[in-house]
């Protein structure tokens, strides 16, 4: 035997031997039971609500006109645990979970663009919101965007972080080498199912990051969608937002996922953002 073929064979071996892995370690994984409360805000009501056949988790507090928090991918709504009490001075403030993040349900789909933008216009629907400002990081940013490309009634006012550039679920790939690889190998049959189980087998101990209001500087659209300047209320969400230390901790209890979209952590300081 030629030791080209020998090496064939070690290397079919190793692979098959991985993917069987990726399967046991995707059947001890176990789904981690939603808390009955926010360790970060203790006062503040964990609901529910079904969304196109999906159990959404989601919080509603403070009071004023309505706001609506989105998340980054890979997050959840805890991300934005330094700012919710601030906001809630001066605003009805929402933020849920999307499908297949934070506690909500992990339905079959396509995790693209059009997805979550749909998830986030039935969760206006379901519990039906009116005179809405979104205010969305990253792909919560595109998610805000799209909703108000749509004219739909509900929206008000769009406040776009860092929208990110999802480009039909490409965007990562040109954001550095390993998230070309990431996004890629998370395309070929097998292969990319096998990726995508390996690298969602973290645990609630990973690594927290946190993101200091001061620190980061993002474009932002602010204002109302037909093109009016923001007035009232919202012009107290820059200095409201301004007022947090830190952007919360995206990742504490960050459940683990199956067949999420690759991830795209990190995120801008909202308070910077905002005053931009």
């Amino acid at each position: 035997m030629t030791t080209a073929l020998s090496v064939l064979f070690i290397f079919i071996g190793v692979s098959i031997a991985v993917w069987l892995v990726s399967f046991i370690m995707e059947a001890l994984r176990q789904a981690p039971q939603a808390p009955r409360t926010l360790h970060w805000a203790t006062n503040i009501p964990v609901e529910s609500v079904e969304v196109g056949g999906d159990t959404l988790r989601y919080i509603k507090t403070g009071k004023g006109s309505n706001l609506v928090l989105l998340h980054t991918l890979r997050t959840q709504l805890d991300l934005f645990e330094k700012v919710v009490p601030e906001l809630a001075k001066h605003f009805t403030v929402y933020a849920p979970d999307y499908p297949g993040h934070g506690y909500s349900d992990i339905p079959r789909a396509r995790y693209d663009a059009t997805f979550f933008t749909e998830a986030a216009e039935g969760f206006l629907d379901k519990l039906d919101l009116r005179d809405v400002t979104l205010a969305g990081v990253s792909i919560g940013g595109a998610i805000a965007l799209n909703i108000a490309a749509r004219h739909l009634r509900r929206v008000a006012r769009v406040i776009a972080i860092n929208p990110y550039d999802y480009a039909k679920g490409r965007g990562m790939a040109r954001s550095s080498p390993f998230g070309w690889l990431v996004t890629y190998a998370a395309l070929l049959p097998v292969v990319g199912e096998t990726v995508m189980r390996l690298r969602n087998s973290h645990r609630r101990s990973s690594p927290r990051w946190r993101c200091r209001c001061e620190q980061h500087s993002a474009g932002a659209h602010a204002g109302n969608v037909s093109g009016g300047e923001s007035s009232g209320p919202l012009s107290r969400l820059p200095q409201s937002l301004a007022k947090c230390g830190k952007l919360g901790d995206g990742n504490q209890g960050l459940r683990p996922h199956r067949g999420s979209s690759p991830a795209h952590l990190g995120g801008p300081g909202l308070g910077e953002a905002l005053r931009a």
